[in-house]
């Protein structure tokens, strides 16, 4: 299941490969771009053929993360959403939700971001880590240090050994700065320390 995004949803590989809301981030390599659209006609295939075998959802799920790396993020909504209206029992559902909301994240749609995040189950604790990390960072770049702050701490409490605990603790560091809370952003920055000398 990759990364999480991080081989599929490019959704939270890292801070830095989301990059920065309301900017593009399309392929820079026009080969690498036709691959994917080559990839993207061949799901495409799939689904018209077959569009109630086993193979659909991952198809349709593969094309709208086709759209979102070639910056088409508004064609990568409709794919998304389309991945769990159709398929709604799929594995692929909450997965699709979770790119839909980095898609609206991408065009400035923090609102409808969040609202999506939301929805996803409880009970599906994987989709719902990733939901927590994207919403508090949803949050921070939208200038709300105090929620997203929340929001980091709560991911840390609940996810300590999350592959994405140091992002989120680094993050969480970078807000309390903003706040002007220097002393506890330096405590967590220690922690941050003691973690890499540990390995």
């Amino acid at each position: 299941n990759g990364p999480w995004l991080i081989r599929a949803t490019p959704v939270l590989a890292t801070s830095a490969a989301v990059g920065a809301p309301g900017k593009a981030m399309k392929l820079t390599g026009s080969g690498e771009a036709s691959l994917y659209q080559k990839a993207s006609d061949k799901f495409a295939l799939v689904i018209a053929k077959y569009p109630r075998s086993r193979w659909a959802a991952p198809s349709l799920f593969h094309m709208a993360e086709s759209a979102y790396r070639n910056g088409e993020y508004t064609k990568a909504q409709k794919l998304y959403e389309d991945v769990w209206e159709f398929y709604p029992r799929s594995r692929y559902a909450q997965r699709a939700r979770l790119g839909f909301a980095l898609a609206c994240w991408r065009l400035d749609e923090n609102e409808r971001a969040l609202r999506i995040l939301s929805s996803i189950p409880a009970d599906d604790a994987r989709s719902r880590q990733r939901s927590l990390f994207l919403s508090a960072l949803i949050k921070q770049s939208s200038g709300d240090c105090l929620e997203a702050a929340l929001d980091w701490e709560r991911f840390l409490y609940l996810y300590p050994k999350s592959p994405l605990a140091i992002q989120a603790r680094h993050h969480r560091a970078r807000c309390l700065m903003s706040m002007g809370n220097d002393s506890l952003a330096a405590s967590e920055l220690g922690l941050l320390l003691k973690k890499r000398l540990k390995k």
